[in-house]
């Protein structure tokens, strides 16, 4: 019998060699189904700062900042707290004030 990953035998003289294998097979598709989901996620947590890494150099000399022409384009608005639904900016999360010019 098999109790956890402990085999007990009453009588190893009766055990015959298929039913010794056969439960052997058991017990490690037991341990594999069991670490499977650990073996998984430790791959993710090993290979993907990896693979963040490999995507971020590839994808580095792609990237260009905007130009002068897009700047410009750029629409700015007088701040006014009536007609935003955001009041600090986004990215120094600074709170605006009336009359601000905002992009």
């Amino acid at each position: 019998m098999i109790y956890g990953f402990v085999m007990y035998f009453s009588d190893v003289q009766q055990c015959s060699t298929a039913g010794f294998n056969l439960m052997f097979v058991y017990l490690l598709l037991g341990m594999l189904r069991m670490g499977a989901p650990l073996f998984i996620c430790m791959g993710i947590c090993f290979c993907m700062p990896c693979i963040i890494c490999l995507l971020a150099r590839l994808g580095r000399g792609s990237q260009q900042p905007a130009g002068e022409t897009a700047i410009r384009k750029l629409e700015v608005k007088d701040y006014k707290a009536a007609t935003f639904e955001t009041k600090e900016c986004g990215i120094c999360l600074v709170d605006y004030e009336e009359n601000d010019k905002v992009i």
